[in-house]
This record gives C-alpha cells, structure tokens and sequence, in this order.
C-alpha cells in the first residue's frame, strides 16, 4: 500500500473510533441527564407524599427530614409552620420532644438522661445526649458507646454515626468525630454494598453519608434504586415486601433525593 494510501487509511480509522467513542459517551450522558432527571421528579413526588399524609408522623425525625428540605431547598414559611404545628400535636414522650432541637435549634428541653437508659431500641440513648453536648457533658458510658463501631451492624451503626455528626454539630469531642465518622461511613457504605433490595436501611444510610458530606459514597447506582423503588402514588414501603408505604422510609428517601438532585420538593 502506498505510503499515502496508508496515511489515509489510518487518519480515517482514528476518525472512526474518536466518532465512536463521542457517541457512547453522548448516550452515556443522555442516560445520566435522565437519571438525574428521574430522581428530581422522584424527589418531587416523595415531597407531595409526605404533606398529603393524613396520619400521624411517629417519628420526630421525619420532621427533621422535612425542615432541613424546605430550609436547604425551598425556603418557605408554611412548610417550616406546618412543622412547627404538625410536631406540637404529635403524642410524643418528653425525650422525643427534645428531638425539636433539630429543627428549631433555640429549642431546649431539660432531659434527665438516666430516663434514657431503657431507650436503646430507638437510640435516644446515645442520639439525645449528642444533640445536647453543648449544653449538658457527655456522660462518659456515652460517649464510649458512640464510639465503638467494631462490631456495629446495620441500624446500630448508621445511629452511632448520626449521633458523631451531632457531636460534631455542637462542636464536641471533634478530635473523636474526626477520627471515627470516615471510618464508619466506609463501614456503612460498605454494609450497603451487600443489599441487593432496597429498604429503610438504605435510604437511611445514603441520607446520613450525604449529612456527613460522603455525597461520592453514594453512587448512581445506589440513586437509581431508591428512585426506582418509590411506589406509584409516591412514597416508600419500609422494605419490598411491606404491604404499605412507610412515612419514615419516604421521608428519608425523599431527602437523599432532594440531596442529590438539589431540588425543593415541596412546590
């Protein structure tokens, strides 16, 4: 083949592939631009689903949840007001009250913690000592359990972690926070890794990564999932096997979709 022939041959080759490669990456970024299309609207959804619930929230943390969408997102005084009334008449217990301090930070409930000694199955144990650092010191058999991530598993650990970025909020024991919050957000996206479903659990974990300010942990993949786990008419089921949807699963995987695709889901 002559010498030009040659030339020509191979500039046409190199044509074609730099063609080829632009048009994979082009689908490759329509199909990105649509995911994150998909999880705004998901977002969007999820926020209707929540202000059209009728029941009552058992959680304080959904609360939370919304406040920190409309705050972050939204900026509107009728979400933050229907907060604020939608909390006041909630049937808690006094140590859940104390949980209002999340979303209206002025607020300040006096919590005797040796209350709190029965409570490690919802975690006000650990979770209502850190949120109040700042104003009460924490007691040591606390802090020690806080910190003790070796063995935690699932719901126990993304708690112990929460319960750092509230330590980390008041500004204490940051020399402990900054040591152990990577390590357990590692663990907690690395437990995910094992789901293949998902679940509370994961929309969980995904919210309190992005809190920490892990958004990379939390992958495209792992977007799209709770995306395409939302039910029809726009909340979650706690797990796929539940019956009905779950106000406590919809809040937090409407949240890790309004992080993610930085939208107000509440227009």
């Amino acid at each position: 083949m002559p010498a030009f022939s040659k030339y020509k041959f191979a500039m046409v080759y190199m044509a074609a592939i730099v063609i080829t490669f632009a048009v994979v990456f082009l689908k490759q970024k329509s199909v990105v631009r649509e995911q994150d299309h998909a999880a705004a609207r998901a977002a969007k959804k999820g926020g209707q689903w929540l202000l059209s619930y009728q029941g009552n929230f058992s959680d304080p943390g959904i609360f939370w949840a919304m406040s920190e969408m409309n705050n972050n997102y939204c900026h509107l005084d009728s979400i933050n007001r229907l907060v604020d009334s939608r909390f006041a008449s909630a049937d808690f217990s006094p140590q859940e009250q104390a949980y209002k301090r999340l979303f209206n930070y002025g607020k300040v409930s006096i919590i005797d913690y040796t209350s709190l000694a029965g409570r490690a199955g919802s975690y006000d144990d650990i979770l209502i000592p850190a949120l109040y650092c700042d104003i009460n010191p924490l007691p040591q058999n606390v802090e020690e359990k806080i910190f003790d991530i070796k063995n935690s598993l699932g719901y126990d650990l993304t708690h112990r972690y929460l319960a750092m970025l509230f330590l980390r909020r008041n500004n204490c024991n940051l020399e402990e926070v900054n040591e152990v919050l990577p390590q357990a957000a590692e663990k907690i996206a690395q437990q995910q890794q094992s789901i293949n479903e998902f679940s509370d659990l994961s929309a969980e974990r995904a919210v309190f990564l992005q809190l920490g300010g892990f958004f990379s942990q939390v992958g495209k993949d792992w977007v799209a999932e709770i995306t395409e786990s939302q039910s029809p008419d726009g909340g979650w089921k706690y797990t796929q096997l539940s019956n009905l949807e779950n106000p406590h699963t919809a809040a937090l995987a409407t949240w890790a979709l309004a992080n993610y695709s930085k939208t107000c889901v509440f227009n």
